[in-house]
């Protein structure tokens, strides 16, 4: 197996922001504290607003965005990443970029149709697709969050009767009740 340690390194590092950004955006003041003094009043000394799940969820977004910008790059000078070519490890690291590529379903659904993921990130990624496209998902693998109940429910699911038959197919986990 001949890997690319060059695109597997970049692959990990893009998964280390990610995860470290999604992980800790909201409780890291380094990170999100520069960017909170757009708040600051100048006169009082104190900030407006404290830095919060808005702010963080924009550089969220941001870094996804310049993440889309790398990854269109990388497949246009590499191909479609394959384990053959990065590495199993890399590979599940770029699955779970793709999984948070939202605003470009074209790309997610070539990678989907192009690289080897493994079942369960494949289960994830074909979820998410069809629910950013309104559609029920399948295998019951993305939530939301239930304001009056504070907690996260699944998403609409395709059929919950054969949604744990699939998700070991998949190699996840069975629901342990019965999803909403």
């Amino acid at each position: 197996m001949n890997i690319n340690k060059k695109l597997s390194a970049q692959i990990q590092e893009m998964f280390k922001l990610d995860q470290s950004l999604r992980k800790q955006g909201v409780l890291n003041e380094e990170l999100i504290g520069p960017l909170s003094e757009l708040f600051r009043d100048k006169k009082v000394g104190k900030r407006k607003n404290k830095p919060d799940y808005g702010l963080a969820n924009f550089l969220v977004y941001l870094l996804d965005s310049a993440h889309n910008y790398k990854i269109s790059k990388l497949i246009e000078a590499n191909g479609y990443p394959t384990q053959e070519l990065v590495g199993k490890k890399a590979m599940a690291h770029f699955a779970v970029l793709i999984i948070h590529q939202d605003q470009d379903l074209e790309l997610q659904e070539q990678c989907l149709k192009n690289c080897d993921f493994e079942k369960k990130h494949k289960a994830y990624l074909t979820d998410r697709i069809l629910v950013n496209k309104g559609k029920k998902q399948i295998y019951g693998t993305q939530f939301k969050l239930d304001k009056k109940r504070k907690l996260y429910i699944p998403q609409p699911i395709r059929n919950k009767r054969e949604m744990n038959k699939l998700r070991k197919q998949s190699s996840l986990p069975p629901f342990k009740t019965t999803p909403n």
